[in-house]
């Protein structure tokens, strides 16, 4: 009885969904942006950070900094040296494999072309372990030309397409500083890093870098472990033994920075939980909107179909079985709303996933909670006008124009 009345005016059961059905569908498309944000960041900051990796450096946080702390670490924090990379081989012995690098943004040439705004770094011959990138073709330098300062280097793919777009780049010349370095190896696309590209880069060892740039900045030391526990405890020992290094009393704060992968995805996740907090209550609004439709069309239906619940009762329909009916009508409504809203927030998201090239990620648990809060609005929003049919008299209902 409650389907055959839903389905006996198309349209105005349309219009009292309506509500439920924007509701559940504008949940659903935040949710899937916020899900889809976080998990596209966690992406993007693993490309250049690495799984279960981790960074010392000599300003090492990430998050927010208030001006005051920067103020603290640039006068109490020390520059970072190759000999401090040494220490800690020495004695880190629970440590993974550790790599330097050091980085300057500059103009690249090659014969008569330059390519501007390249990322030049310096780095330890076993930085290829790190699995940041891949070599497509050619080799990374060995350690004895990284001893020697060796001129040689490896590009990505941006220097390619700019420089030896028709040509083996193999054992071709790139400039930086005027200085020529012989191509020894081409990396593999990396493409792009928050609508950056990760291809402008070129790779040369650290003692060459020194050579060309001098020895006065700061370099980072990088480590890379095969699980989060093991990067975890590898970071205690790189603390432990920076501050014996660099002789701290135990009251003394850290003159270095440690980021690691596990602080990244804190720093995310909260800032996604915080995003989620202030949003979704406000699209939460509409379903309630939503609710107090169904309650309205509800009362209305309520009041056109007094014949017909006075005729229900004269023929012993009992009050639990109008209050029934009433709530079941509302019920099946707000979960087809709900149903329907899940459809439509899907194809927005797919549709938004498509033209914006943006991750857009609906779980299960978040269209199960939609269609049971859709569901739950709607026994809520049905009690009054049920409650109200219920207490009909059916004397006066029978005695009601038709």
């Amino acid at each position: 009885m409650a389907l055959s009345s839903i389905s006996s005016n198309y349209l105005r059961t349309f219009l009292t969904l309506l509500g439920i059905i924007v509701g559940v569908a504008s949940v659903l498309v935040v949710s899937a942006s916020i899900n889809g944000a976080e998990n596209f960041v966690l992406r993007q900051v693993s490309h250049i950070l690495g799984n279960n990796s981790f960074i010392l450096d000599q300003f090492g946080r990430f998050g927010y900094v208030s001006d005051e702390e920067w103020e603290e670490m640039i006068q109490r924090n020390k520059r970072l040296e190759l000999s401090d990379l040494t220490f800690l081989r020495d004695h880190c012995a629970e440590c993974p494999p550790l790599s330097a690098e050091i980085s300057v943004v500059r103009t690249t040439l090659s014969d008569d072309k330059e390519l501007p705004r390249t990322e030049v770094y310096g780095v330890t011959a076993d930085y290829s372990l790190l699995d940041i990138f891949d070599i497509e073709e050619g080799r990374f330098f060995w350690a004895h030309e990284e001893h020697r300062g060796q001129f040689v280097c490896v590009i990505g793919s941006d220097l390619v397409e700019e420089f030896f777009a028709n040509v083996d780049p193999i054992e071709k010349i790139v400039r930086v500083e005027n200085h020529p370095l012989r191509v020894i190896g081409i990396l593999k696309n990396l493409g792009t890093n928050f609508g950056r590209t990760r291809d402008r880069v070129l790779y040369m060892p650290i003692s060459t870098y020194q050579r060309i740039f001098g020895t006065e900045q700061s370099i980072r030391i990088r480590g890379k472990s095969a699980d989060n526990d093991t990067a975890l405890a590898a970071q205690d020992q790189i603390q432990l033994g920076m501050r014996i290094r660099h002789h701290l009393r135990p009251d003394e704060e850290d003159d270095f920075g440690i980021i690691g992968s596990d602080q990244v995805n804190g720093v995310v996740n909260r800032a996604a939980n915080y995003v989620a907090k202030a949003v979704l209550p406000v699209t939460c609004i509409s379903l309630l909107i939503g609710g107090i439709i169904i309650m309205n069309i509800m009362l209305v239906s309520v009041t056109e179909r007094t014949f017909e619940i006075g005729i229900r009762k004269t023929l012993g329909a009992k009050n639990k079985d109008i209050l029934s009916q009433f709530l079941i009508e509302a019920l099946i409504m707000s979960t087809l709303g709900g149903l329907i809203g899940l459809a439509t927030g899907w194809i927005i998201s797919k549709m938004v996933e498509q033209a914006l090239d943006f991750p857009m990620e609906i779980t299960f648990l978040q269209a199960a909670f939609a269609i049971l809060t859709a569901g739950g609005i709607g026994i809520i929003s049905g009690l009054l006008p049920a409650y109200k049919a219920s207490k009909l008299d059916p004397i006066t209902s029978l005695t009601v124009k038709r």
